[in-house]
């Protein structure tokens, strides 16, 4: 979910464009992942200077990499070096990267410079504009504050989790809009990920405690298994306690394991199913802020959407990490919801820029070949974070309205917001 994460995230390894004909060159990321850390550190400890030199060292191992050139004009507007930032933004404006220095509050300090305004039109110009959606369903309460959404492949039936409320809707093919789980039922916090185990006709649901619930609950996190026919609960389990957890997104294998990610702690946990425990699969600190989180059609590893690495594989029978190889002109960060699809990852890019849509496709199950835009400035787009396919189509909330919020960071109502509208996307043509 994007609001348990900066808006523009900072030392971030990132690469993007419009797919190339012929194979490009492929670029392991890891490669560069101690500068990245050296500049993390250096850059929290308020070392501007340090943090400058590791992405400058980076840069030596990918020069021109967009993310790091970005990156890097963060960290120098940081230190009050509005020159260089300009100078390093310029380089990326007009190339379609992604990329916009609008979602960092910093770069406001650029207004003051004449040549600014120019430039923030020269990145609106040369971003893609893609509408290619139709209007699929209509929520009428705007307060939902919907993150997550699933499908029952077996109707097409949808889920939608609401932060704000603490429960869970259903949307069915009538466009009638049911409550599945009741507000706060079976002690619910603010519901995030969402999956269906159409085998099993179970729902699982990843909740966490935000600025929105009762100080004691904040810091906790849980998962949640209901039965898919009744909404009766099926199993609960809680972070453990005394360690900040947000279980942020999840996703489930041909056996019915369920993996789920912590976006505050790093790690991944796991669990056999209903009757089985949560145990964590990958300890704290593996990952930066992982995200979203699906299997891999050949059920042999999982893919991550990380801070820092970008998209991470990881082999399910001996927990190795590694981050996807991906051409130099390929953006692989700033991804919420993730999800393979044959070949190709879906991904809902929203931390880097003006959220669109975009699909990887794979070279090889480590590989990124290219990059299309499949979506990108829709009109209805108000912060889309996730979605789920099905029959050919990816369904997401156009307009959660993720980014209403007051000053504690908590989700705010408001009458005058827009209604949901679940749009549909088709993935082939």
């Amino acid at each position: 979910m994007t609001r348990f994460a900066p808006a523009a995230v900072l030392l971030t390894v990132v690469a993007l464009s419009l797919a190339a004909a012929p194979p490009a060159p492929l670029v392991r990321r890891d490669a560069m992942m101690p500068q990245l850390i050296d500049g993390r550190r250096a850059l929290a400890a308020g070392d501007h200077a340090a943090a400058a030199a590791a992405i400058r060292r980076a840069l030596e191992i990918v020069p021109d990499d967009p993310g790091l050139l970005f990156n890097l004009a963060q960290v120098e507007v940081r230190a009050g070096h509005l020159p260089e930032a300009m100078r390093l933004l310029d380089s990326l404006a007009g190339r379609d990267t992604g990329f916009d220095p609008s979602v960092d509050p910093s770069f406001a300090q650029l207004a003051s410079l004449p040549d600014y305004p120019a430039l923030l039109e020269r990145f609106d110009r040369g971003a893609s504009i893609l509408v290619r959606s139709t209007e699929a369903f209509r929520i009428e309460d705007p307060n939902l504050f919907p993150e997550g959404i699933a499908v029952d492949p077996r109707d097409g039936t949808l889920y939608v989790s609401s932060i704000l409320k603490r429960k869970i809707v259903r949307v069915d093919r009538d466009g009638r809009v049911t409550d599945f789980v009741r507000e706060r039922r079976d002690s619910l916090l603010g519901v995030l990920g969402l999956r269906v185990d159409v085998k099993r006709r179970l729902l699982w649901a990843v909740a966490a405690g935000g600025p929105e619930v009762e100080e004691a609950e904040r810091d906790r996190s849980g998962l949640w298994a209901f039965d898919l026919a009744t909404g009766a609960l099926v199993s609960r389990w809680r972070s453990p306690a005394g360690q900040p957890a947000t279980f942020n997104d999840l996703t489930i294998d041909t056996h019915g394991r369920v993996y789920l990610t912590d976006s505050e702690s790093g790690a991944l946990y796991t669990t056999s199913g209903p009757s089985g425990a949560l145990e964590v699969f990958l300890p704290p600190g593996q990952l930066r802020a992982p995200n979203g989180i699906d299997v891999a059609p050949d059920g042999k590893r999982l893919y991550v959407a990380s801070s820092g690495r970008g998209i991470t594989a990881i082999d399910l029978a001996t927990k190795r990490t590694t981050g996807l190889a991906v051409p130099r002109d390929v953006v692989a960060l700033g991804i919420d919801g993730l999800y393979a699809n044959g070949k190709t990852l879906i991904a809902v890019q929203n931390m880097i820029g003006k959220p669109r849509i975009v699909r990887y496709t794979l070279r090889s199950p480590l590989e990124i070949g290219g990059l299309e835009v499949m979506e990108a400035r829709h009109p209805l787009h108000d912060l889309p974070t996730t979605g789920a396919i099905w029959k050919s189509a990816f369904y997401y909330v156009a307009n959660p309205h993720l980014d209403h919020l007051d000053a504690n960071g908590a989700v705010v109502a408001s009458d005058s917001l827009a209604r949901l509208v679940i749009l549909r996307l088709p993935l082939d043509g």
